[in-house]
């Protein structure tokens, strides 16, 4: 449905519009000038949520962000929504009606004759004890519920109340308004008054309470975090003072250097035994066979200085490798030991020259060189191991501080928590204590007076209204009827729906009564009957050039004016000087036979009852005649047992330029299909008003398989705006 369709739509129904319109006004304006008159009072409460004219909290900001300053502002709403606060407000109202001391709001007439005064004492008591002592209406265990039952009475209750009661933050401001309505200027005035100042004295306790709670709270907490805190320092300093420093990274620094240091010696002496043992192999490699006891005797001689030499370097070595180890000065055991190698290379020549050496050999050299290699071997080895001991020794005092580090580093980490918890609460409780000293911010903004005029009763918006709310309801009912509507409706929609290409379309006609001579003798004032007029000889065109000259007139269902089509068509083909003979064969609906006031002698001719002269009656209209038919729960197979049809309708082709039978309804029965073997082409009429259904497909099935016979179908009953869609 497009748009352009439904607007059409609208036109067609603009007065059924326009009445709904004008009496929903009308009612509106009606039922307005009856509503009583009404006064509204309004008070406002600045909150000081968004602004900050005393002393400040350390919480506070300038700008806090919009979802908090909502929060904040919802949450003051709600409290003054609350049971509590509109107990009060009704406390307030009843001690106004029942202490007498002003007019009362309520009439008091029907409540003393259901209540007796001794009653109301009673309930007045205990609504100025309750307001004082800012109790609920109902505290846990009370039974009584009097005072309850009269508030409901004088209509002070609760949910009462809340219906003429708004609240609501002032746009954009730091105000919360406070709006009531009611029948009496004063008790407007009052009601708003009296919330703002009850609700500023219940806030202001309850918040004291919550303020003092807090203080405690945050008093004892932050003692606890401050003795867990001082624990932990303790525990942190004797952890230090048991490592016995604090310079963990420059110590652990200077230690990974000294044992890289130690390693790159110790590597280089442990390069230097391989060679040496080779050199001494080689040496050995060198003496002759038998030449071992000059060795021999060689070293027994030397053997006691040397040594001593020997050890004594060894020591001195390894002293001096301690003192630089430690950081000390050693350049006088350096001296020392460069003086005991001179020594050593003196002795070991003088030996060389003793008699138990046998001269003829001449070894004293390689005896010399042997000695110097077993020296530097075994001076290597020992400094070797020197080396590693030391290395070792560093490496546990690596491993030692790396461990306490850790310690100091988890206390140190614990320490540091535990002071960001104290200062966290110790400022919040600098807070709560600071709410103490700045008080309550809520305030009424100005003593409220009684309205001097009552609320305008906004006739003309509501009638306004009425009227907008009411032409939406009839634009939105009127779309869905039509979109629910799956009628074919329109030509465009034929097609899409039965896969059928039209032969025409024919509007509706708004009378029952057509007059055909009328019709066809000239121009007709009236659109429609000349639009019928020009879209059916349209059809008689199609009919002419078919070239056939016995037609069947269906329909998929009854109801679709296949009759008033037939005769009209009829009549039309009439004009072109053609003689037209109409067979009502709608056994199940003898419309045509009604219509023509014909005899209905079908039946009766084809069982030899009538002659051939009463067989056939006259239309009333020049050149059409018909042939009626008595009608009943029979088939036209039925009905042509009696006699030979075919023979009948070739005798009477030879009479007439056309002849035109009608049929019953194809969903229903079966008489049209039985009347296909007779006819040259079918002609199917539908109804615009009709649907496409399941028994519809079947019947367009049906149509589509007559090879050659089925013509394209009529349209019918088609609104006028709809012609061209």
């Amino acid at each position: 449905m497009d748009l352009l369709h439904f607007l059409r739509i609208l036109g067609k129904r603009k007065w059924l519009i326009a009445a709904v319109v004008m009496s929903s006004m009308v009612l509106t304006f009606l039922v307005t000038r009856k509503l009583p008159k009404v006064y509204k009072a309004k008070a406002q409460i600045a909150t000081g949520i968004t602004e900050k004219t005393g002393p400040t909290p350390l919480n506070w900001t300038p700008q806090l962000q919009w979802f908090e300053i909502d929060s904040r502002f919802n949450n003051l709403i709600e409290r003054i929504k609350s049971n509590q606060s509109i107990a009060l407000l009704s406390y307030s109202l009843a001690l106004h009606d029942l202490e007498g001391s002003e007019p009362p709001f309520a009439d008091l007439d029907e409540l003393q004759k259901d209540y007796t005064a001794e009653q109301l004492r009673k309930a007045t008591l205990i609504y100025r004890t309750k307001l004082d002592s800012i109790q609920p209406l109902m505290n846990p265990g009370e039974t009584d519920n009097l005072h309850v039952k009269i508030l409901e009475d004088l209509g002070y209750d609760q949910k009462t109340l809340m219906e003429d009661l708004q609240i609501g933050r002032d746009a954009g401001s730091d105000f919360i308004g406070i709006t009531f309505t009611s029948k009496n200027p004063q008790m407007s005035a009052f009601v708003v008054n009296t919330l703002c100042k009850e609700f500023i004295r219940y806030y202001d306790i309850s918040r004291g309470q919550e303020v003092e709670n807090a203080v405690a709270f945050y008093a004892k907490l932050a003692q606890e975090k401050k003795q867990k805190l001082d624990e932990l320092m303790e525990m942190e300093k004797a952890l230090r003072s048991k490592t016995g420093t604090v310079a963990f990274d420059k110590q652990a620094e200077a230690l990974v250097k000294q044992i890289a240091d130690l390693e790159i010696l110790r590597n280089s002496e442990m390069a230097k035994i391989p060679g040496l043992e080779s050199t001494l192999e080689s040496i050995d490699q060198k003496f002759k066979p038998g030449e071992e006891s000059y060795l021999d005797a060689y070293t027994s001689v030397a053997n006691s200085k040397v040594l001593e030499l020997q050890e004594e370097i060894r020591r001195l070595t390894d002293a001096k490798l301690e003192t630089e180890l430690r950081g000390g000065n050693s350049a006088a055991l350096a001296d020392s030991l460069a003086q005991l190698r001179a020594r050593l290379k003196t002795q070991i020549s003088q030996t060389a020259s003793v008699k138990a050496f046998n001269p003829a050999n001449a070894r004293e050299d390689l005896v010399s060189k042997r000695l110097d290699a077993e020296l530097e071997l075994k001076m290597s080895k020992a400094i070797a191991s020197t080396l590693d001991r030391e290395l070792a020794a560093l490496r546990g005092r690596k491993a030692l501080m790396t461990n306490s580090k850790k310690d100091l580093d988890e206390f140190s980490r614990e320490v540091t928590l535990a002071q960001d918890e104290y200062l966290a609460v110790a400022k919040r409780l600098n807070d709560e204590r600071l709410k103490i000293d700045t008080g309550n911010q809520l305030k009424q903004v100005e003593w409220v007076q009684p309205p001097s005029k009552p609320e305008s009763s906004k006739a003309l918006i509501l009638v306004a209204l009425s009227a907008i709310v009411s032409l939406a309801l009839c634009i939105v009912v009127l779309f869905v009827l039509e979109y629910v509507d799956i009628s074919i409706k329109m030509p465009s929609n034929f097609k899409r729906l039965t896969g059928m290409e039209l032969m025409g379309a024919l509007n509706k006609l708004e009378t029952d009564n057509l007059d055909l001579v009328s019709l066809f003798m000239g121009t007709n004032q009236n659109m429609s009957l000349e639009t019928y007029k020009q879209l059916l000889r349209k059809i008689r065109y199609e009919v002419v050039a078919s070239g056939a000259r016995i037609f069947l007139v269906t329909s998929p269902r009854a109801g679709t004016g296949k009759t008033s089509l037939l005769f009209s068509l009829a009549y039309s083909l009439s004009l072109n000087k053609k003689k037209v003979l109409l067979i009502d064969t709608n056994f199940k609906n003898n419309d045509l036979t009604r219509m023509c006031s014909a005899a209905p002698t079908l039946e009766k001719y084809l069982s030899n009852e009538i002659p051939r002269e009463q067989l056939i009656s006259s239309s009333g209209l020049d050149g059409v005649d018909v042939i009626g038919c008595e009608g009943g729960n029979y088939t036209p197979s039925e009905v042509f047992s009696y006699g030979d049809f075919r023979q009948l309708l070739n005798e009477l082709s030879i009479q007439y330029d056309y002849i035109f039978l009608e049929g019953a309804s194809l969903n229903t029965f079966a008489d049209s299909k039985e009347l296909t073997e007779y006819v040259d082409k079918v002609l199917p009429v539908f109804s615009a008003r009709s649907s496409v259904k399941q028994p519809d497909k079947l019947s367009i099935e049906y149509l589509a398989s007559m090879n050659g016979k089925l013509m394209n179908p009529v349209l019918n009953k088609v609104e006028m705006d709809n012609l061209n869609e």
